[in-house]
């Protein structure tokens, strides 16, 4: 078997980012991102902000576009955030439709499975990790992160 050598991270390594920094930086609901975002380039975040900030790097590059998200990482977040809805909703994880097509869906899903009542940052992080683990086993050839 021929080691994967894509450079892009996969939705398992941005998955485990988005829970570190959640970890590291705290959780958030409600929004993307703690208020006065702006001013903090890793602000407290919910699960689709964390999830950005794993993908471009920061909040500002999402929430200013400084600097402007490439192509490659507005696909990836899309891919990451189809895989991520999908695992939350238990449907199909392999579903290969464009990762951008219902990029706001999936946002939506993720959003209302972060603010609900109840919920803690401890079960969002667990959910991250676990998804990557799913990641992980579905796409061996993509290698563990």
């Amino acid at each position: 078997m021929t080691p994967h050598t894509d450079p892009s991270p996969t939705p398992a390594q941005l998955l485990r980012g988005a829970a570190v920094h959640i970890d590291t930086h705290g959780w958030h609901q409600g929004c993307r991102y703690e208020m006065h975002a702006e001013l903090n380039p890793t602000p407290p975040a919910c699960a689709a902000g964390a999830l950005c900030i794993a993908t471009y790097g920061s909040a500002l590059a999402d929430l200013i576009r400084r600097p402007e998200p490439t192509e490659a990482q507005w696909r990836a977040l899309g891919e990451v955030y189809r895989f991520f809805a999908c695992h939350l909703l238990g449907t199909d994880p392999g579903y290969r439709g464009d990762p951008g097509e219902l990029l706001d869906v999936y946002e939506e899903i993720i959003g209302t499975w972060n603010d609900h009542d109840g919920r803690t940052a401890a079960q969002v992080t667990t959910a991250l990790r676990e998804a990557a683990d799913e990641w992980d086993r579905l796409h061996p050839c993509r290698g563990a992160a």
